[in-house]
């Protein structure tokens, strides 16, 4: 049903209900016709939900799901805020359980960041075309390795895990795209030199038309951005996340501070209300003499307040998805969804699932 069919059909029904009244006030029997109105009206008001303007019903519907009605759980789906208070309740005894996947149909190269809006997933990756090499030593910038090449993307994806859309992205040497975010309307994604310290240039990006609009540039890599959406801010975060900036939207810089957290390093962030974020990622251990084989990656997960950088909980994740590579490995969304939190992991590179998880 179209938007345009949507409202001709409320503004009927309201009209009708006016006439009812108005004929009731007056004392004018209700004869036939008034009734298969009335009747009328109760069908078109049980197949189009009446929603009432004066709460901010209309603004979540608009912003966490950019108008899409059928992507809003009404049995389950209280909140963004929801997501964190039940996010506090995790410990490292939580049980997850798997209760969903999606099978990739298509090569997805190195993904970074996941998001799914309605019933489609958005997934950023970053394809290298001209592998980085290591140097002898260091070049003119002072780096040890060849800034290499590479394409970067943004997949959207339907429900069985087919290609929708491919956005490229590319811009000289800036190639590797960051995790994503979204807020309302537009999909927030950084694009940067494969290198620390580098630069990025921001873009934002239409979800039904899937057309990039660069908004401003920033001297460092970023490797993830979050959008907060109360507060009208976007936070991004330096290479391995040791650093996190804010900016308004046009991006004006209002602060940055250091990471407080050395816990991991985070590779995807969401924004889930209150001014908060929850970020994921992982770091590799050696539990050995340096060797490939003695290498073990660790997960983990935090919910961070955002304009002071606090830890407010924060939580180990040892899920994996063959025995070596942690589900936070690169990409994560989250929802709440049925009264229960709904974790996407997308951890795999080029033959991708992506694995649906509940804590209970």
């Amino acid at each position: 049903m179209t938007c345009h069919t949507t409202y001709s059909r409320m503004l009927i029904v309201l009209l009708g209900l006016t006439s009812l009244a108005f004929g009731s006030l007056t004392g004018r029997p209700s004869g036939n016709a008034d009734k298969a109105f009335l009747q009328k009206a109760r069908q078109i008001l049980k197949e189009v939900p009446l929603i009432d303007g004066h709460n901010d019903a209309p603004w979540q519907y608009r912003s966490r799901v950019n108008n899409h009605l059928d992507a809003i759980d009404f049995a389950g789906d209280t909140g963004h805020s929801d997501v964190g208070d039940k996010f506090t309740e995790l410990t490292k005894s939580t049980v997850y359980n798997l209760v969903g996947e999606v099978e990739v149909k298509f090569d997805t190269y190195h993904p970074q960041g996941i998001l799914k809006i309605g019933e489609y997933y958005y997934l950023s990756s970053v394809e290298v075309t001209e592998a980085r090499r290591r140097l002898e030593q260091p070049d003119e910038e002072g780096y040890y390795r060849t800034p290499g090449k590479g394409i970067g993307h943004l997949f959207k994806i339907d429900a069985n895990g087919n290609l929708i859309k491919d956005l490229l992205l590319i811009d000289g040497g800036m190639y590797h795209p960051s995790g994503i975010d979204f807020d309302g309307t537009h999909i927030w994604i950084g694009l940067a030199a494969y290198r620390p310290h580098s630069e990025a240039k921001i873009y934002r990006v239409d979800v039904d038309q899937m057309e990039a609009e660069e908004i401003f540039s920033v001297q460092d890599h970023i490797g993830g951005l979050v959008y907060d959406r109360d507060a009208n801010l976007l936070y991004g975060l330096s290479w391995g996340s040791r650093r996190i900036y804010c900016w308004t939207p046009e991006g004006s810089e209002q602060y940055r501070y250091d990471n407080p957290s050395h816990y991991v390093d985070f590779q995807d962030a969401k924004y889930v209300g209150a001014n908060k974020m929850i970020a994921s990622g992982m770091i590799e251990l050696d539990f050995g003499a340096g060797g490939l084989e003695d290498i073990r990656e660790f997960g983990g997960m935090a919910l961070i307040d955002l304009p002071t950088g606090r830890i407010v909980h924060e939580v180990p994740i040892m899920i994996y998805q063959d025995g070596e590579t942690v589900m936070t490995h690169n990409p994560m969304d989250v929802e709440v969804n049925v009264g229960h939190l709904n974790f996407y992991f997308a951890p795999e590179d080029n033959k991708t699932t992506i694995y649906i998880y509940q804590p209970r």
